[in-house]
Order: structure tokens, then C-alpha cells, then sequence
């Protein structure tokens, strides 16, 4: 909480203008605009050529929050890095009282691969408060410098209390001198070697070019410009594979949700993401949640198999799916893919939510036959709790090789979501495409 206070009241909303200076969200806006004007009516630029580069400045800025001192940061990782860092200093609190409790006069440090290199030192590593001493034998370093690096903001190292000379340390000296080793690997990415921390660092920048790109496109698709949205496209697709590629080369795991761009509710079809459409959502979209816990274990080879053979009966071709334990099942309308993640079985068949029953099948089902087909044919619904509860009864009426059983539990969803939202089934029916494949 107060993380978040302190942010807000010392923090500036701004937009970075092209010279990478932040500037206040209206003036900006307003130069913007005046530029483009001046460019058209004094001939320097065409209409379209002005609106192309005013679309590509608003969408590629994006709001930004002004730390001072020249650092800023886009609004997306604002949120996410103060939610994480507020969740471990509630943890570290709790641990800290436990700690007092016990009597605790140490620490002991996780470890985790590729820090931070100012953070290498104290990793797996137990330590005294106060001074340096020995104690049943063993020598302990005092704890104050690795506290004071533990408060960097954005560190994701967790601090435990220990007892010295009595707790056992999480790993034995050889372990961290293998595991310390195993971070010191250098790849080789772009002809250049560089470090496990060095590779992050450039994913993280390929998830920042992915989002601005797709503001970019969503400006574009809005005001009717069919050029720029292609090549916000094909840019989006260069990064996503060069992420992938770093990705398979270090063994560190993707994580899409970090390109994803959060519209608001009422923003309309034109600028929503077209990617990320799911069966399988662990938010709430229009106050409703889809609830039911999935299943989060690996999947194995049989299953993925089987998955993958199922959605290829679908219609989904092959070099379109894709699986990974870090995605979440869903159809990604941008480039026409298939995700299948450990999510597509049902952890609990008995769960009270019908979202939570829904089989693998049934999962895929409502991807492909539900979201794919209706992208494909301009079915889609605005609102995105319709075009949820259209594409569970679309699967439940024409999925092949489904129980009855399954296709109640899709229908029951549907059903789920619509009571959720304020809908009644019946008066919505009218407004989806369910009728016909």
C-alpha cells in the first residue's frame, strides 16, 4: 500500500516524446497534432503520410510513468512491478514477525537463475544480523549488505529468517558452486556472447517493442489504415520470433502475458487486442469471473499428442499450434495459432464452476470452433463476455467426437457467464452467430 501511495503521489504521468524526453500526457497530445497539422497544410507531408507518423508517435509513446532523474517506465510494467513488489514485502513482513517470534538472528537468501549482477553475491547464502561472527563453529557475515540490495526496487530475491548455527542451509556449498556456475553461461544471440541476465534484459525489451507495436496497430486499425496495420504486424511477429529464438537458445521461459495490452472495458471492438481469445481466463472480464481451477501439472507426451490431433480435426493446422506449460489454452487471432497450455484439462471434474469442468476437448473445441471460425468469418462480438458465450455454445452445437456430457458442461458455461454479466441467455441468443459453421 504504501508503495502504491508513494507512487502516485511523486510520480508524473507522461508520454516520452522522440527524443526520449518525458512530457506531460496534454501537452504532448496537443503538440502532436499541431505538427501534423502544420505538415499537411503547408505541404511538407500528405494527409495519410502525416497520420500515419501522428499514429505511430501517440501509439508508440504509450503512457508512461516519470520517476525523475530520467527514469521512466511504461504503465503496464508500473502495475506489475508495484503489484509483485508489494505481494513479496507483504511476505517478507510476515516472515520478518514469524522470525521475531522464533527468536530468529539471521537470514538466508533464495536463490534464482540469472539476477541481477549486483544481487549475484548473496544468492543461497545465510547471514547474521548485526556484526560478523561465529557461532557452534561456523563463520556468518553480517546481513546488512544483502538487506540493503534486498530493498532495490524490482529485486524478486526473499529473505528467511533463520536460526544460526542451528538451521540447516538450503544448499550445501557444492550446490551453489555448480548452481553459480550454471548462471555464468554465456550464449551466443545475434553473433554476439552475451550473458543469462544479458539474454532477460533483451527479452523484457522484446516484450516492451511488442506492446508499443500493438498500440500502434490498434490506433491504426481504428482510423481505417490498412498498410500500417500489416506492418505493425509483421513487426509484432519479428519480435515474437526473436523472442522465441533467445527463448530455446538460454532455456528461459516465454511468458506472452507480458506483451499483452489491457484496454478498458468500454474501448470498443476497433481497439481491443485481436490476440489472447480463451476458454481458460484467471481474470475477471465484465465482472463476471469464468472461475474453476485448471490443471497447472505437465502435460505428457500422450496427452500433447492427443491435444494436438484433436485440433488438427478441428481444422487447425499443424504448424499452428503450439504448446508450452507457460501458455494458457487460447487462439491467438493475430497470427491464426492455436495455445495449448497445461490448462487445457479440468484439475477438479467436480468443481462448482462449469468453466472449471470443461474437458480438453471441450477447451479446444471452444478455440477452434468458437473463437478461430468466427474471426475467420467477421463473427465477432464486441462485447468479450458474448463472444465467450457464443464461442462455448458454438463448440457445444458442432464440435465432433464430444460427449453429451461435455457439450452440457460448455453450455453450462455459457449460461455461467451470461448470468455473471446481468445477461439472460435467452434475450442475447438473438445477437450471436450460432446458428450455422
Amino acid at each position: 500500500g504504501g508503495t502504491m501511495i508513494n507512487l502516485a503521489k511523486t510520480s508524473a504521468l507522461c508520454i516520452m516524446d522522440k527524443h526520449g524526453k518525458p512530457i506531460g500526457l496534454q501537452k504532448y497530445y496537443t503538440d502532436v497534432l499541431d505538427k501534423a497539422v502544420m505538415q499537411v497544410s503547408s505541404g511538407a507531408l500528405d494527409f495519410y503520410s502525416a497520420m500515419r507518423d501522428t499514429i505511430k508517435e501517440l501509439g508508440g509513446s504509450g503512457i508512461r510513468v516519470d520517476y525523475g532523474g530520467g527514469i521512466t517506465r511504461g504503465i503496464e510494467s508500473v502495475v506489475r512491478q508495484n503489484l509483485l513488489w508489494g505481494a513479496k514485502q507483504a511476505s517478507v513482513k510476515y516472515n520478518e514477525m514469524i522470525g521475531e517470534e522464533l527468536g530468529c538472528d539471521g537470514i538466508e537468501i533464495d536463490w534464482h537463475s540469472y539476477p541481477r549482477p549486483t544481487h549475484e553475491f548473496m544468492q543461497g547464502k545465510q547471514y547474521v544480523l548485526g556484526k560478523s561472527r561465529t557461532i557452534n563453529g561456523v563463520t556468518y557475515d553480517s546481513a546488512d549488505r544483502a538487506l540493503a540490495h534486498l530493498k532495490d526496487f524490482g529485486c524478486l530475491h526473499f529473505k528467511t529468517p533463520i536460526i544460526c548455527g542451528i538451521s540447516e542451509p538450503t544448499y550445501s556449498p557444492e550446490q551453489l558452486k555448480e548452481l553459480n556456475a550454471r548462471n555464468r553461461r554465456t550464449f551466443e544471440i545475434n553473433g554476439k556472447e552475451v550473458t543469462g541476465y544479458e539474454a532477460s534484459q533483451m527479452m523484457r525489451r522484446l516484450e516492451s517493442g511488442v506492446r508499443n507495436e500493438k498500440n500502434i496497430r490498434d490506433l491504426a486499425r481504428a482510423s481505417g489504415d490498412a498498410l500500417q496495420v500489416r506492418r505493425s504486424n509483421a513487426r509484432i511477429a519479428a519480435y515474437k520470433a526473436k523472442y522465441e529464438e533467445i527463448s530455446k537458445i538460454t532455456a528461459i521461459p516465454q511468458d506472452t502475458r507480458r506483451m499483452a495490452v489491457t484496454r478498458g472495458k468500454n474501448s470498443g471492438n476497433v481497439l481491443q487486442s485481436g490476440g489472447g481469445s480463451g476458454i481458460i481466463k484467471t481474470k475477471k472480464i465484465s465482472n463476471v469471473s469464468t472461475g474453476g481451477k485448471r490443471n497447472e501439472k505437465p502435460l505428457t507426451e500422450s496427452q500433447i499428442k492427443e491435444n494436438i490431433q484433436y485440433a488438427e480435426k478441428l481444422g487447425m493446422p499443424r504448424e499452428r499450434i503450439r504448446y508450452g506449460e507457460h501458455y494458457n489454452t487460447s487462439y491467438g487471432s493475430e497470427f491464426d495459432m492455436l495455445y495449448i497450455g497445461t490448462d487445457v484439462y479440468p484439475s477438479d471434474t467436480r468443481s462448482k464452476f462449469a468453466n472449471g469442468r470443461v474437458s480438453n476437448k471441450g477447451a479446444i473445441a471452444h478455440e477452434i470452433i468458437g473463437h478461430r471460425e468466427a474471426f475467420l468469418k467477421g463473427w465477432q462480438q464486441a462485447d468479450s463476455v458474448l463472444d465467450e458465450i457464443q464461442s462455448s455454445i458454438r463448440a457445444a452445437r458442432f464440435a465432433p467426437d464430444l460427449t453429451d456430457s461435455e457439450r452440457y458442461v460448455l453450455l453450462r458455461d455459457a449460461a455461467e457467464r451470461a448470468k455473471g454479466a446481468g445477461y439472460k441467455l435467452k434475450d442475447v441468443q438473438s445477437m450471436l452467430n450460432i446458428s450455422e459453421r
